[in-house]
């Protein structure tokens, strides 16, 4: 599951509003989540390898 909010950052522009999605990984029953940054997808692409799609789920819904 996502929660999405936004995180304000400084930058060389001032302050920005940057998307964070908590994700929440799950394997049997063990779970832990973590905060994603929703634009970048550098942090996504990291985790969903071919090798490991097979063993991990990764709960991603939208919060509304």
């Amino acid at each position: 599951m996502i929660r999405q909010r936004f995180r304000e950052e400084r930058s060389s522009l001032g302050i920005v509003l940057r998307p964070v999605a908590e994700v929440i990984f799950e394997k049997d029953s063990f779970a832990v989540e973590i905060p994603m940054y929703v634009d970048s997808g550098a942090d996504v692409s990291m985790v969903l390898q071919k090798r490991q799609k097979s063993w991990l789920r990764i709960i991603l819904m939208m919060e509304s």
